[in-house]
């Protein structure tokens, strides 16, 4: 899956705290990958909050058919934990619109 998404990815949406790439895939279910450099995102604790927002966003979003790798960006600034969830939610909502035929 990360292989295929990153070598072509069909979109591409840049947000604060994100970067998002995504690609359509043969199934009917929405596959999510996360990926949290500790460069970035130095503590432990601070990386699993977004790992677990980033999955809870994606569990309830309406997206079908799509490889999603969502990558967190080095913030000078601490992102608010609903300020994440609605910039999240902002870029699915993108990605859903551009996805659709």
């Amino acid at each position: 899956m990360f292989d295929a998404v990153f070598s072509a990815p069909d979109c591409r949406l840049h947000g604060r705290a994100c970067l998002m790439l995504a690609r359509r895939n043969d199934g009917e279910r929405a596959r999510l990958g996360v990926i949290v450099a500790k460069k970035n995102i130095p503590l432990a604790v601070q990386r699993n909050r977004f790992k677990r927002i980033t999955r809870e966003v994606f569990r309830r979003s309406l997206i079908e058919g799509l490889d999603v790798i969502v990558l967190a960006k080095q913030n000078k600034k601490k992102l608010r934990s609903s300020a994440l969830a609605n910039e999240l939610s902002d870029l699915l909502l993108r990605l859903e619109g551009e996805q659709r035929p």
